[in-house]
Order: structure tokens, then sequence, then C-alpha cells
């Protein structure tokens, strides 16, 4: 799933699939699964510990839908002037809800 979120005056694509845990678990040796339930639980409670697993789940989209945005999440809210989480979460989370869901139609 794609989605394009508008941050800071521009329109920035993300992209979640089945593979989004993969890139996480790979450039961050940490369990999308768990960090994003630890997200979830807090809503967007600012501790370090959130925006932190926040920067780095909307990072893995961004690259996956923009392989050209620099290598690190640092570098990569560096390019940023605004960053306003509150309002990014919810689309985030939504994309990765969607990523997760079924295409198949039950049989009955």
């Amino acid at each position: 799933m794609r989605k394009n979120i508008h941050i800071d005056g521009r329109d920035v694509p993300f992209t979640a699939s089945a593979a989004t845990a993969i890139y996480y678990r790979n450039r961050f040796n940490e369990d999308l699964i768990r960090d994003f339930k630890k997200l979830s639980d807090n809503g967007v409670d600012l501790s370090t510990d959130v925006i932190e697993t926040f920067s780095r789940l909307a990072y893995i989209m961004a690259k996956q839908a923009d392989s050209t945005i620099p290598d690190s999440v640092d570098e990569w809210l560096d390019t940023f002037n605004v960053f306003p989480i509150e309002e990014i979460f919810p689309q985030i989370s939504e994309l990765w809800a969607l990523s997760l869901g079924t295409t198949v139609v039950p049989k009955k």
C-alpha cells in the first residue's frame, strides 16, 4: 500500500507491505510488531522511546517508497523543518494496518 502524506510543505510517499517488518528488523535489529504495539499502547505520548520508534517506522516506510532518501533516520529527519508526529502518526498507523489486512473475500 502506498500513500502520500503532506509534511512540511511537500508530499512524502510512504509504502507499507509484508516486507516492511523485514526491512525494519534488518535495519534496526528490532521487532516491528512489538515496537508498533508500544506506539499503539502509548498513542502519541511523546516520550523519547515513542519518538524514536515512530521515526524508525516512518523512515522505513518512506525508504520503501523512495530509495533515494538518506541512508539514516537522522539524516532523513533533518530534511524537514517540521515533522508533526501528532498529525502523521494516525496516517502511518492506518497505512501499516491496511497493509496487514487480507484481500481475500471469505467464502460463505
